[in-house]
């Protein structure tokens, strides 16, 4: 049972790291996976408010604990902002105002090719970091089935995206894994100063070849050709040549769909977030100029796309 955000704005303001403080509690309205929060903190021996970011996750779980574990060790790390708090309900960590370059781009105060350089220098230095064996080693099938059962599809749709999947380009590689975000989306990394950006969001967190982390940063961000042409040199160019160019093409069609079913799926179990079957769509659609094949997934699954 998920609670309201006014039952969790009282459960935020009686964590240890604010009970004994003066605070403030605003929504910010991003974000699928949890309820996300500004709190500002006021106290009389400091002359200006200080600011922090608390993630509130729906369902307190295995997964969520690792990507507090996750979270606290990129920080230190480097990669992601400093973690102040965490319990099995939440996650608190200083809050970066700078924006996401999801904002930058829309608005247009960094370019595309800022944006995407950023976004690979970010994966190529998470990729050289070894890491415990908190993480999950990636199964796709494993994922798409549990997608599939939780998209709740009709049993010809269903059986059509079996049909689908199993045309799909066998996925082959002697690669040893690293460590991928699993989620490298635009709105998953913010911008601090003009030199200092950082990950967040590491709920996605997974062993597997970097290729997918690529492919799926090129999915969830839409990137056309050129777009991702340029996100890989920048890769390349700072993982010494190490990108495997046919494996990234061989994840992306696997990226579009995974990303489709989890909007399709989250539409359903949260009909008041709007542009979920939309997003979905959009996925679809590239889906099918990637794989190149007689059925269109756009066209079958258009019910589920209105929202």
């Amino acid at each position: 049972m998920q609670l309201s955000n006014l039952t969790i704005v009282k459960k935020i303001k009686q964590l240890p790291c604010f009970a004994e403080q003066i605070c403030e509690v605003k929504t910010i309205e991003q974000g699928l996976s949890g309820h996300n929060f500004k709190v500002t903190t006021y106290q009389e021996d400091k002359q200006a408010p200080v600011d922090y970011f608390v993630k509130w996750f729906n369902s307190p779980s295995e997964q969520s604990q690792v990507e507090v574990s996750t979270t606290r060790f990129f920080a230190q790390q480097g990669l992601s902002p400093q973690v102040l708090y965490s319990s099995q309900d939440c996650l608190v960590s200083r809050f970066v105002a700078g924006g996401t370059l999801q904002t930058h781009w829309e608005q247009g105060t960094l370019s595309k090719d800022i944006c995407l350089k950023q976004t690979a220098r970010l994966l190529a230095t998470l990729h050289k970091v070894v890491v415990g064996s908190s993480l999950e080693t990636f199964d796709m099938s494993s994922l798409l089935n549990t997608l599939l059962n939780n998209a709740t599809l009709l049993s010809s749709e269903h059986e059509l995206l079996i049909r689908t999947i199993n045309q799909l380009p066998k996925l082959q590689s002697e690669k040893s894994p690293v460590v991928c975000h699993g989620d490298a989306n635009f709105s998953n990394v913010l911008k601090e100063t003009q030199h200092q950006f950082w990950l967040i969001d590491f709920e996605c967190s997974i062993l597997t070849d970097a290729e997918f982390d690529i492919a799926m940063s090129i999915a969830i961000n839409l990137l056309d050709e050129s777009a991702k042409g340029v996100l890989m040199q920048e890769y390349q160019k700072l993982s010494a040549g190490s990108l495997d160019v046919d494996l990234v093409d061989a994840y992306l069609p696997y990226c579009y769909l995974i990303n489709a079913l989890w909007f399709i799926a989250k539409a359903k179990c949260a009909p008041h977030a709007t542009g979920l079957g939309y997003k979905a769509k959009e996925q679809l659609l590239y889906f099918d100029k990637c794989a190149n094949l007689p059925v269109s997934l756009q066209q079958a699954l258009n019910a589920y796309l209105i929202s």
